[in-house]
């Protein structure tokens, strides 16, 4: 296959084709070589004590030399195709104009390798590289090749702070029913604060993490009466209840397809497993966004769901996370997916936690991931960065599902470890510190709905 890369700078482009020896590439950064390999571009950093990269991971981070880089690759996605460098007051970035790369960085012998990968078939690889005075220099020229998509700022703008209010954790332990949520929007009423908050109910429908697409109010909870009381009364107050959903989450345990259906419809990883979520909380698979059988019985119960209860947000985890089956456009689903939804509710708030270019037109209320409160080994508090704000800033960001609440109590989503070594307050104070950090909407969880709203947490509320 006759193939070549491209890196443009300024004005000018220089094109070579890609061979089976490797080939420098100067850069103009100190310290920083590039390398031309088959089907792959590595940038290698023999000395990374004057520089920084930033990565639009993690919801930002830049890199230095006390980074572990031992810790590197970093679990995650990337956000869009860009990097960059930062070198004594100077800034370089590096990104693929027609997002066709996969860009991880690795531990090098000296500090850092980050390498562009392309498919084998892929004929052409163009990277833009650009150098610039600031990071908002440089995502400028990476927009000026890839816009954003338009975000409509209407639909999360009454929203003025969210609530994380855990109903039933994934050991079917109840944390707080649906006359709970009652009760806590009938006091923020009662101190001028129900209108505009947005309660965000995860483990609404059973156990967290069980029973997808089975998107009815549990009984155990309260059942269609107290889920029906309570969305009403959000309503009155000028409230919002936002459930939380998953968009491509299946539980066997349903049997709603047989095995030569799930053959087709499971997605598959780049070694041809099956693909499902295994973490700590409850196992499901993942399926095909793209395929119709599940979209219509994904789109049936959401339908169903919409049509029976007037919630304005929805939850939509994991959409946008995208695992290397080349079987499944993963666009064209989760459009059709989004299309359907907006059509039986046009001004529906939908929350993800997965930012890209496009998605953002239609997910407009984003969880702030990455940090170790998401449940991640690694803390990357330390090392945040910009960047990602530079590239979305119309988007509304609020806490992730671990965000540590003041005050100990029972999660649906773990974050344990952080909270044993970190310690209950001090990691409170961390999570709001980076949520302030990247302008997020005024988010805290509580614990213990008889309890109602304790001083720091009122307080954090509203700090409008």
């Amino acid at each position: 296959m006759d193939m070549s890369m491209s890196i443009m700078a300024a004005e000018t482009k220089q094109m070579w084709k890609i061979g089976l020896e490797s080939t420098i590439i100067p850069l103009g950064v100190p310290e920083v070589t590039a390398w031309r390999e088959q089907n792959q571009l590595t940038l290698r950093f023999s000395d990374i004590t004057k520089l920084a990269l930033h990565l639009p991971t993690h919801s930002g981070i830049r890199l230095d030399h006390t980074f572990n880089h031992e810790q590197l690759p970093l679990p995650g996605h990337y956000s869009c195709p860009i990097g960059v460098i930062e070198y004594e007051g100077r800034y370089f970035t590096l990104f693929d104009p027609e997002d066709k790369t996969d860009m991880e960085v690795y531990s090098g012998q000296r500090g850092w390798e980050w390498v562009w990968r392309t498919e084998e078939n892929q004929e052409n690889l163009v990277l833009i590289w650009g150098q610039a005075e600031s990071l908002a220099e440089c995502v400028a020229l990476y927009r000026t090749y890839r816009p954003a998509g338009i975000v409509n700022k209407e639909f999360t703008a009454p929203i003025k702070r969210i609530i994380t209010l855990d109903m039933m954790l994934s050991s079917g332990e109840i944390s707080h029913r649906f006359d709970d949520a009652t009760a806590l929007i009938n006091d923020l009423a009662s101190r001028q604060l129900a209108e505009g908050t947005l309660i965000y109910i995860p483990g609404w429908c059973g156990p967290y993490d069980k029973d997808y697409p089975n998107y009815q109010p549990s009984e155990q909870l309260g059942g269609e009466y107290g889920f029906t009381r309570m969305v009403e009364t959000a309503k009155l107050e000028r409230a919002c209840i936002m459930p939380h959903m998953n968009y491509w989450g299946y539980d066997p345990g349903l049997q709603l397809f047989d095995d030569k259906q799930l053959m087709e419809m499971q997605l598959r990883d780049e070694h041809g497993e099956p693909a499902g979520w295994a973490g700590p909380t409850s196992p499901f698979i993942y399926m095909r966004p793209d395929h119709l059988v599940w979209q219509n019985v994904l789109l049936e119960q959401i339908s169903s769901f919409l049509a029976k209860y007037d919630v304005q947000a929805i939850m939509l985890d994991q959409i946008g996370f995208e695992i290397k089956d080349k079987r499944c456009d993963y666009k064209t689903g989760t459009n059709q997916i989004l299309s359907h939804i907006r059509k039986l509710r046009p001004q529906l708030i939908i929350s993800g936690e997965t930012l890209n270019d496009e998605l953002i037109s239609q997910v407009n209320l984003i969880q702030l991931w990455g940090m170790p409160w998401c449940g991640l080994d690694v803390d990357l508090t330390a090392f945040t960065s910009p960047l990602i704000k530079e590239l979305f800033p119309e988007v509304a960001f609020y806490g992730h599902l671990g965000l540590p609440a003041i005050s100990e109590g029972k999660y649906t989503w773990t974050n344990h470890e952080y909270l044993r070594t970190k310690g209950i307050e001090a990691a409170f104070y961390a999570a709001q510190k980076h949520l302030q950090h990247m302008g997020g909407i005024p988010h805290v969880r509580l614990h213990d709905g008889s309890k109602g709203l304790d001083p720091i947490s009122l307080n954090y509320l509203q700090s409008l």
